[in-house]
């Protein structure tokens, strides 16, 4: 996955068309992310209030705030949190602290430490679940929309916030949300992608330029040069044979020494090799490592009894049915409107109406719907949010937090909590004005009543006889 991610990031040049505000320190480029540590939680904790509890349904933005207690560490430029997991918020699919060029505002990458509660906590975390929420069901996110999650949720740790999604005529807006026509909308989109598009794994100038305030700042503290293999991040990497990582069961016999070296007569590490028996052997070649699955055109995996790898899962025949109407080739789920009686390529309707119907784009590049009346099924991502009911509802993948403390609590904060709130501000600011005067003036006028009767309200009463009139 972060390989995969990898490739969204490596190739951007932040400083694209900013070059001469280098100042030799070298070009913004091949900037991504490196595996330090992986900690594998096989069991549930038995507190209802730690991120890993077992059955609590749990909303999004408490969880993040759960792990960043527990997992937020300065020894990291970012923690990440992978789950199973759904969220009472169903449409919710990560969620991600937003970083700043300013070093006294947390959140995102090497985020200082806060304190809520008493309790100490680096909120230099982020989350991603590969399952989404139909309120009836949950269902698994195919690989490509895993790897957008993911990257949407990263951009935001370095600094970019949601792209703009009202209509403008502002080219500065314009050009950061894109119509279907134009490639879709870009990474950042606050709906979720589901990779139809050129846009969706890529960033808007306007990601680009927060982000690159973002690595103007932090740079030097939050990045460091690619390492070929670190021993003890539990990936094996050149020159090793094994890795255990750092978090091991101490009754658990181990195949891997410290320098990531194999012991004598161990051929395998069943923590790196599926295809490897706990007394560090290689599995026979009739075990199944990785069962197959139909909806995604893979058969049963299995073992070749001389290695500890497992093998590619071969294919399932062409032609057989597969996910979300699709069809098997060479292994591969086809979208239903790349099968081969269609010949199109998948889309989603722009137009609200239209969105939660299955849609196909034609050689002229016009996306419209499938005859027939097909819908998507509920929490499928449509243009506006997800399908719920045949209808396209205004969802957002995650609800960005720009802070997870109270914004009072530091001056950096209450600067963000103003900046981010003018308008609600100036809107209560002109609600009290208006309500002093207000009162001012019934005082006074209540005053100027007593002083003379004659100012006094009169009550107009009206019957079925006529209209009389008395004084208060």
């Amino acid at each position: 996955m972060i390989a995969r991610v990898n490739e969204i990031y490596t190739p951007i040049n932040w400083d694209s068309g900013k070059e001469e505000g280098i100042d030799g320190r070298g070009k913004f480029q091949n900037m991504g992310f490196s595996i330090k540590e992986i900690k594998v939680l096989d069991r549930p904790n038995a507190s209802d209030s730690h991120y890993n509890s077992y059955s609590k349904l749990w909303e999004s933005e408490r969880l993040l705030r759960e792990f960043a207690f527990s997992e937020g560490s300065k020894d990291f430029c970012l923690v990440h949190l992978v789950t199973a997991r759904t969220f009472k918020e169903t449409a919710t699919l990560g969620l991600a602290y937003l970083s700043h060029k300013t070093w006294d505002t947390a959140g995102g990458i090497c985020s200082k430490p806060e304190t809520f509660n008493g309790k100490i906590a680096y909120i230099n975390v982020l989350l991603s679940t590969c399952f989404a929420n139909s309120e009836q069901s949950t269902y698994p996110l195919i690989t490509k929309e895993i790897d957008i999650v993911v990257a949407h949720e990263y951009g935001h740790a370095w600094g970019a916030n949601h792209d703009p999604t009202i209509e403008s005529t502002d080219p500065d807006v314009e050009e950061c949300s894109p119509n279907d026509q134009d490639g879709g909308k870009y990474l950042m989109s606050p709906h979720a992608q589901m990779g139809y598009d050129q846009n969706n794994v890529l960033f808007s100038p306007c990601s680009r330029k927060a982000i690159r305030e973002v690595l103007s700042s932090k740079w030097e503290v939050c990045f460091q040069e690619e390492m070929s293999s670190f021993c003890g991040n539990g990936i094996v990497e050149d020159g090793e044979e094994c890795d255990n990582g750092v978090e091991t069961d101490e009754h658990e016999v181990s195949c891997c020494d410290k320098f990531c070296r194999l012991y004598d007569g161990a051929k395998c590490s069943p923590l790196n090799h599926i295809c490897c028996t706990a007394t560090c052997q290689f599995q026979n070649s009739s075990h199944v490592c990785l069962p197959g699955d139909s909806l995604l055109c893979k058969a049963d995996a299995v073992c070749n009894g001389f290695t500890g790898d497992c093998p590619p899962a071969p294919p399932v025949k062409d032609g057989q049915d597969c996910l979300e109407d699709g069809e098997c080739s060479n292994g591969i789920c086809l979208p239903f409107c790349e099968r081969k009686s269609i010949g199109k390529k998948s889309c989603i309707c722009e137009d609200l109406e239209l969105s939660c119907r299955k849609c196909c784009r034609d050689q002229n590049g016009t996306c419209s719907p499938v005859p027939g009346f097909r819908y998507l099924r509920d929490g499928v991502k449509c243009s506006k949010g997800t399908c719920r009911d045949r209808k396209c509802i205004n969802e957002v993948v995650d609800n960005v937090r720009n802070y997870f403390l109270s914004p009072f609590q530091s001056t950096g904060g209450l600067v963000v909590f103003l900046k981010t709130h003018v308008v609600g501000l100036a809107i209560i600011l002109i609600s009290i004005i208006f309500g002093a005067v207000y009162w001012i003036v019934r005082c006074n006028e209540y005053e100027y009543q007593n002083k003379d009767p004659s100012l006094r309200f009169r009550q107009i009463h009206v019957s079925a006889d006529g209209v009389n009139q008395s004084s208060n």
